[in-house]
């Protein structure tokens, strides 16, 4: 019976570009739990600067260019501390140290001394309760200020610099003002300081002109109702004029607006966030211009916007951070000139860098462990972008997320991320061309086949630039396995969903225009109790054929059944049948490949609980002999616990298996006869891993990529011929 199916469909105005982005990600443990990270990089030693209340005292820890902190140095030792900060304060190159003492009404400066690397401590009252301080020339003299504020205090309150790290005594300036955030910026490029205030009381950002001597005229106010906001002010598009990223909190948006250089500000772009994200910051990755890192809760993720040049941005990168509100800090950890992600997860002891996929670290390495979404549930391995290397394309159940990564032949250096339904336990290549791709996942608990074209400009082949057309399938139960059709037959999208229960074991999806589709369900044509099923071309005559295993049940026995397409599609071909010595079987995996090079293709079986691989060559005209059994004792409780690659990479075909209960990953060698060596183990991953083979560096050995279930990566190994 033909259903016609009429399905929802969302255009996202995504520009994607595998662009150089945070790539490979390194996990350390903290040599000291510090609060208010600050990265130092012109004190004497370097590193990132900190406060550890376990001993009250401000430390400095010491980056060894490996991405390791360490040499743990204390500066000095002080109690109440709120927030701290650090700067040049005196212009002598090295970095001094503000302390905020909110209860103490005052501030503390370490000031640093180049003769003997020591720290001399002076403490300064300011206003009533100050929560947070910024360094930075408030004056427009060229001698950096101190500027604290606090919520439950009034107004900016400023130690003005004097020559050779002095002070003036606090004044306070807009007093009338509750400030919650403060950021001195550049409205016009007059060389006199402006300054953004934002007032929590009245959910405003105000902005105030500079007309020197400490003296200010409000410009522009900028009003978010009852948004909740994060508000960033830096120079986005490289004019020396400061620009604006607003985070909603409610919307889940990034909205950035630029600065025309006459104090006023207006609308350039509005990016939609995959997750509602709580923070806001920026760093130069990928050039000189600043990007834009976010971060959310509630998924554990951070969210890379790369800048295009123009302070617009393209669509978020999602990385995975398996960190609840981490610290984020922005610098160079292996000194090669660009910046890297440092996440430090709170009370845990770690953090985690994201390294920069341009940086020295991109030499060939015999292991890789890649960022990616959080809790990677499966994998895809295939040449996406045209380029001879194979790629990897990850779908992330936690993030609700795919990651596609693309091979530049040492490392993966572009990264892009595609928004999914929720919870997507697989994804797979419907289709590849000159302009763009089709990708498709499933989903845990939602019964639906998600689908992605991603449609390439004309620009350049060599990068995935375009936009992302997005709909869905809706299914009547959660498919077991689902297939692109093979047919040269069938015009448009048309996929085969494979389900469990017999009503449904076998429905076919074919596109009828945009997203009108026709379902049809096959199963009059095959057998009842059908255990698994899949299809494939095994006559090479360019129409898809029906293979499917049968449970036996008391006398009857169970079988592997054929059924071959027709000239009308219509699966009225040639019906075959082919014993399988299970009579128990409950549990089936079917796979096609020619194993012996003769080019027919031949059928391997999994049969539970048996738990066995039988081979059936083939004989010719799309029939096989009889199965026999080849390797025993084996557990394959999914179809991604076995691949058929060819990992010795000598043209025959060889069979990988993961035992989920120990891990090991087993490769029985092909002989090229329909024999197999016995299973040799070449890694042990995490039980409940995925695992594929591939390609990635173009040098003919077998790669090895699996994920790490549960956390925010996916690791790759890299063959030896």
């Amino acid at each position: 019976m033909l259903v016609l199916s009429v399905l929802s469909a969302a255009e996202l105005s995504a520009q994607l570009r595998t662009l150089n982005s945070l790539n490979t990600r390194s996990s350390f443990s903290m040599p000291a739990e510090i609060r208010f990270p600050v990265p130092v990089h012109a004190s004497p030693a370097g590193g990132l600067l900190g406060y550890r209340t376990d001993s009250n005292a401000v430390v400095l820890l010491r980056n060894d260019g490996t991405g390791q902190w360490n040499n743990v140095r204390t500066l000095a030792r002080t109690q109440n501390v709120t927030d701290l900060t650090a700067g040049d304060l005196n212009n002598d190159g090295l970095d001094d140290v503000v302390i905020v003492h909110r209860d103490q009404n005052s501030v503390e400066v370490l000031m640093s001394r180049r003769s003997d690397s020591a720290y001399v401590s002076s403490t300064y009252p300011v206003n009533f309760y100050p929560e947070r301080a910024l360094i930075g020339d408030i004056t427009g003299d060229r001698i950096p200020d101190i500027i604290s504020y606090g919520k439950l205090s009034s107004g900016l309150s400023i130690l003005q610099g004097r020559q050779g790290g002095r002070f003036l005594p606090q004044r306070t300036l807009f007093e009338n003002i509750p400030v919650s955030d403060c950021s001195l910026i550049a409205l016009n490029g007059d060389a006199v300081p402006d300054v953004a205030l934002h007032n929590w009381l009245t959910n405003e950002t105000t902005i105030h002109l500079g007309l020197g001597k400490l003296k200010f005229s409000e410009q522009t106010v900028l009003s978010f109702a009852q948004d909740t906001v994060r508000t960033l002010f830096t120079d986005l598009t490289g004019d020396n004029i400061t620009d604006v990223a607003v985070l909603s909190l409610q919307n889940g948006t990034v909205q950035v607006l630029h600065g025309d250089g006459l104090g006023n500000f207006s609308f350039a772009q509005i990016t939609p966030l995959s997750a509602l994200s709580y923070r806001i910051t920026a760093g130069a990755f990928t050039s000189v211009r600043k990007d834009l890192l976010v971060f959310d809760n509630a998924q554990r993720t951070a969210a890379l916007l790369i800048n295009r040049g123009d302070g617009t941005f393209y669509d978020e990168i999602v990385y995975g951070t398996g960190a609840e509100r981490p610290d984020v800090v922005i610098t160079d950890m292996n000194y090669d000139n660009r910046n890297d992600a440092v996440i430090i997860a709170a009370g845990e002891g770690r953090y985690t860098v994201l390294w920069n996929a341009g940086n020295a670290r991109e030499e060939a390495a015999p292991r890789r462990t890649l960022a990616v979404g959080a809790s990677p549930s499966n994998l895809y391995v295939g040449d996406i972008t045209s380029d001879g290397l194979d790629d990897i394309v990850v779908s992330n159940e936690g993030s609700s997320t795919v990651s596609i990564l693309a091979s530049n032949g040492t490392s993966f250096g572009g990264q892009l991320t595609v928004e999914t339904p929720e919870r997507p336990v697989s994804v797979s290549l419907y289709a590849r061309s000159d302009s763009g791709l089709t990708l498709y996942t499933a989903h845990r608990e939602d019964p639906r086949v998600a689908l992605y074209g991603l449609r390439r400009e004309q620009d350049t082949l060599a990068s995935l630039v375009g936009d992302v057309e997005q709909f869905s399938i809706a299914l009547p139960e959660r498919p077991v396995n689902v297939l692109p059709d093979v047919s040269y037959m069938q015009k448009g999208i048309s996929l085969y969903a494979f389900m469990s229960t017999a009503p449904n074991a076998i429905v076919f999806y074919q596109q009828v225009k945009g997203t009108r589709f026709l379902a049809k369900s096959l199963v009059p044509l095959v057998p009842s109790r059908i255990a698994y099923s899949t299809i494939n071309d095994l006559n090479y005559d360019g129409k898809t054929d029906l293979l499917y295993v049968t449970a036996g049940g008391g006398t009857k026995a169970s079988s592997l059944g054929v059924t071959m397409n027709d000239s009308t599609g219509e699966f009225k071909g040639k019906v075959f049948s082919y014993a399988v010595a299970d009579s128990q079987l409950r549990r089936a995996l079917v796979m096609v490949e020619d194993f012996n090079g003769d080019q027919r293709k031949d059928c391997l079986l999994y049969s539970a609980p048996e738990q066995s691989l039988r081979l059936a060559l083939g004989i010719g005209d799309a029939m096989f002999g009889p199965f026999e059994r080849i390797i025993d004792s084996i557990t394959v409780n999914a179809p991604e616990q076995l691949q058929v690659y060819d990992v010795e990479n000598d043209g025959i075909m060889d069979i990988v298996h993961l035992n989920r209960e120990d891990g090991s990953l087993t490769v029985h060698r092909g002989k090229g006869n329909g024999r197999f060596e016995r299973g040799r183990t070449v890694a042990v991953l995490p039980g409940t891993s995925v695992f594929r083979w591939g390609d990635f560096n173009g040098d003919g050995a077998a790669d090895l990529v699996y994920t790490d279930p549960g956390g925010v990566s996916i690791t790759v190994e890299y063959g030896r011929r």
